[in-house]
């Protein structure tokens, strides 16, 4: 009988408890800065509160929750992760081949008064950070203004090549301060053919304003984990953007996407508002009529293999005439839309067009086979007449339209390269030498040499102010910043540039070990990149934390380059770029990709205090991967 009783009031005790509990199902939030991450519900007590989480990320790839993660409530308390279940704290976590699985975190009680919370790991870059949490279950309030869509059709003027700033400001709806949202716009400069990367500050509030110098109407590119909008700037005008961060949050969450829209993701205001609304309400930006996959890109390359450079042509103009096709089925797009995505698939082609031997030479190798340096049958060998070019005129414009291209400029200056190899004159393709594609032509050629870090003459610029005043102006304040930046290098310290006289001469097979001998008994970060090589340089950007803390553990690094790296343009960018430098003859490159089999850069090797390689990687392996392997080769013994 006691032993009854005993069960009874333990019985009891824990059905009290677990009456106590409560669960929200699905919760709500406001924003986020993951999609890997999903709270399927949450249990609170008087005891703990626990998060029951889903996440979704790549097969075998691993995931980690920081053991400094915590809750920030709306009582302005944190209250730190306590335990966890089905994954530890602070160790990687490699997901299953199905890329899902769940886990539980622990937190202590929050009190019955807190309605709101946030998850966040901390403040660095890449953290996990889910906030605006709801612990009612009920959706997150509607702003009392989300933004409505401009209701006047979508039109672009022709463009005018003039100077001003266009301001892009705009209001982040249920913006927690918290966050610290790092926002980046990218725009393309079709002059210097290259893309610049600008901050763009968010006030605590969630507002934000930034000018940006431009020459013509041109397309920026957002990036955040918090929203991503494609935004048409002009010259001298603003153009206001509300971004609704709990539609965007609802909208790409997995458990979520099926409940009612809290209203419009983006509403702009302002110029170009209408066809901005249009733009980032429809998925189909571009047609994309060819490679989209592995997948896709093998079926090309046997499509291809083998054909002659007429067939290659008629195959890619199939292609492009069932891109026109899919575009003229889109319904409900106004046509000032329909013609930039006309206009992107011309330029897609083009570009799939320029330089066919090379490609149809690799589909073959790739299909039978052959390695690079193996002789091509003559079945294999292909013949470009002139005549092949006549595309050109039909698919890159000779028209200011064009600039409303961001890759415009790049298809202007493959033309420009080709000339004189492919086909003897542009002018004879287009039958005449006037218009907006000569001009950028010329001013690309003038603008050459500051790309190479050697600043222009006043003769050289005086030419582009014939050309184009705007561009001429644009072109000094290169020149200005190119001129200053050569100086300011001459005072930099913390790299090394080893002289090419040193290496030349050093055979082949000698010359990798000759280079690292000197860092024997330390572990030495190998970056094969090249000057104009952009994934390279970003992810020179992206892990220079993870570099500062490597040197401090006694890490080398070492960059190597070959010949198609221009000397003035290496000379002057490696004053930026902590290491040892050397810059190799394109014999002993090609001797490197072979031994190392580089595909194409960037590429890394991660080399062990013995010389021994420990790691290789085609392409960034990313922050957290590159600490990881870097510390286990520095735990090891020497």
């Amino acid at each position: 009988m006691k032993k009854m009783n005993l069960f009874l009031a333990l019985f009891v005790c824990l059905t009290a408890a677990h009456a106590k509990e409560r669960v929200v199902e699905r919760p709500f939030y406001a924003a986020t800065t993951t999609t890997t991450l999903e709270i399927r519900k949450i249990a609170l007590s008087d005891t703990a509160t626990v998060f029951f989480i889903d996440a979704y990320y790549a097969p075998n790839q691993w995931i980690k929750i920081a053991e400094e993660s915590y809750l920030a409530a709306d009582d302005g308390q944190e209250y730190p992760v306590r335990s966890s279940a089905g994954i530890a704290l602070g160790k990687e976590f490699y997901m299953p081949e199905s890329g899902t699985a769940s886990f539980q975190l622990v937190f202590p009680p929050l009190p019955a008064s807190v309605k709101e919370v946030g998850f966040t790991e901390g403040d660095f870059e890449g953290s996990f950070q889910l906030w605006g949490i709801r612990l009612d279950g009920k959706p997150v309030a509607k702003a009392a203004a989300t933004g409505k869509k401009s209701k006047e059709a979508p039109f672009l003027e022709t463009p005018e090549i003039k100077q001003g700033n266009a301001v892009f400001s705009g209001k982040l709806l249920h913006y927690p301060a918290q966050m610290r949202a790092k926002v980046t716009a990218w725009k393309y400069d079709h002059l210097m053919n290259g893309g610049e990367e600008i901050n763009i500050p968010v006030d605590d509030d969630g507002t934000f304003r930034v000018e940006i110098p431009l020459c013509y109407p041109t397309m920026i590119g957002c990036s955040s984990p918090l929203f991503s909008p494609s935004v048409f700037l002009t010259p001298g005008e603003e153009t206001s953007i509300v971004i609704n961060l709990p539609e965007l949050t609802r909208a790409k969450s997995r458990l979520l996407k099926e409940t009612p829209s809290l209203g419009e993701s983006y509403a702009f205001s302002g110029k170009n508002a209408a066809l901005n609304d249009e733009i980032n309400s429809h998925p189909q930006w571009r047609v994309k009529p060819f490679i989209q996959s592995e997948k896709d890109y093998t079926k090309v390359l046997s499509d291809i293999a083998g054909m002659s450079g007429e067939e290659f042509k008629a195959y890619w103009m199939e292609r492009y005439a069932a891109g026109l096709r899919e575009i003229e089925g889109f319904t409900g797009i106004s046509e000032t839309y329909r013609k930039l995505q006309e206009q992107n698939l011309r330029l897609d082609i083009a570009g799939r067009l320029f330089s066919p031997a090379g490609f149809l030479e690799y589909a073959y190798r790739r299909t039978h086979g052959l390695e690079n340096d193996a002789p091509l049958p003559d079945e294999a060998k292909v013949e470009i007449t002139e005549e092949y070019y006549s595309f050109v005129k039909d698919l890159v414009p000779n028209d200011p339209f064009g600039l409303y291209a961001n890759y415009y400029g790049r298809m202007v200056q493959t033309l420009s390269m080709l000339e004189g190899q492919q086909f003897p004159s542009i002018a004879a393709l287009y039958g005449t030498d006037r218009g907006i594609l000569f001009d950028l032509i010329a001013l690309q050629r003038l603008a050459q040499p500051i790309t190479e870090f050697k600043p222009l003459p006043d003769d050289e610029l005086a030419k582009a102010r014939a050309i184009s005043p705007v561009f001429a102006n644009l072109l000094t304040e290169k020149n200005d910043e190119l001129k200053v930046k050569i100086e300011a290098n001459k005072k930099k310290t913390g790299y090394t540039a080893h002289p090419s006289d040193d290496t030349k001469n050093i055979p082949n097979e000698e010359l990798f070990a000759a280079v690292t001998q000197a860092h024997r008994g330390k572990v030495v970060f190998v970056d094969f990149w090249a000057t104009w090589c952009g994934p390279c340089l970003q992810a020179m950007k992206t892990s220079e934390e993870a570099k500062k803390e490597m040197e401090e553990k006694g890490v080398i690094f070492l960059y190597l380059t070959g010949e198609t790296s221009p000397m003035g343009t290496w000379q002057n960018m490696i004053p930026d770029i902590k290491g040892e430098h050397y810059r190799v003859t394109a014999g002993q490159w090609d001797y490197w990709s072979k031994s190392f089999g580089i595909r194409g850069i960037p590429f890394y090797l991660i080399l062990g205090k013995q010389g021994d390689i420990a790691f290789t990687s085609l392409g960034f392996m990313g922050v957290d991967k590159m600490r990881e392997v870097l510390n286990t080769e520095l735990e090891k013994p020497e």
